[in-house]
C-alpha cells in the first residue's frame, strides 16, 4: 500500500476522521489559551521565547494550532508567566454537555458567530468545534 492509498482509506474511515477532528480541536483549543495568555501577561512571542529558554518559532509554532506542544513545553511556560498548569478535564466527569458539530451546522449566521466567540474565549459551556467547519465557514 502506497501512502496515497493509506490517504484514501483513511479519508472514508468515520473512526479516524472523528479522532482527527478531536484532536484538531485540542490544538486548537491550546493554541488560542497560549496566545490569549500571551498577550493578557504582555508578552512577545520573542520575549516569552526568551524567559522558556526556547526559540520564538516554538512559541509560533504552539499558536499556530498546527501542533501540540508538549506537557513539559506547557508547565515551563507557565513558569515563565509566573503561574500553574492546570490538568484538562474530560467534560463528561463534570457532566457537561456540549453543543455537537452537526448542531453547530444548523445555527443561523449571528448565532454561529456567537459561538465562534465563545470558542475563541475558551468558555467551558461550549465543547470543542472542528477546525474544519471553521475554516469551512470562515471562508463564505
Amino acid at each position: 500500500m502506497n501512502l496515497g492509498d493509506l490517504k484514501k482509506e483513511l479519508a472514508e474511515d468515520q473512526e479516524y476522521i472523528n479522532d482527527y477532528k478531536r484532536i484538531n480541536d485540542l490544538r486548537l483549543d491550546i493554541a488560542l489559551m497560549i496566545d490569549e495568555a500571551r498577550i493578557k501577561r504582555g508578552f512577545t512571542q520573542r520575549e516569552l521565547a526568551i524567559k522558556m529558554g526556547t526559540k520564538q518559532t516554538a512559541i509560533s509554532r504552539a499558536e499556530s494550532g498546527d501542533y501540540l506542544p508538549s506537557l513539559s513545553f506547557l508547565e515551563r511556560m507557565a513558569k515563565a508567566f509566573k503561574t500553574e498548569l492546570l490538568a484538562p478535564r474530560f467534560a463528561f466527569l463534570e457532566e457537561k454537555q456540549g453543543i455537537s458539530i452537526d448542531e453547530v451546522a444548523q445555527l443561523g449566521p449571528a448565532t454561529f458567530e456567537v459561538a465562534k466567540l465563545l470558542k475563541i474565549h475558551a468558555d467551558s459551556s461550549v465543547s470543542a468545534i472542528s477546525t474544519s467547519f471553521f475554516e469551512a465557514n470562515l471562508q463564505k
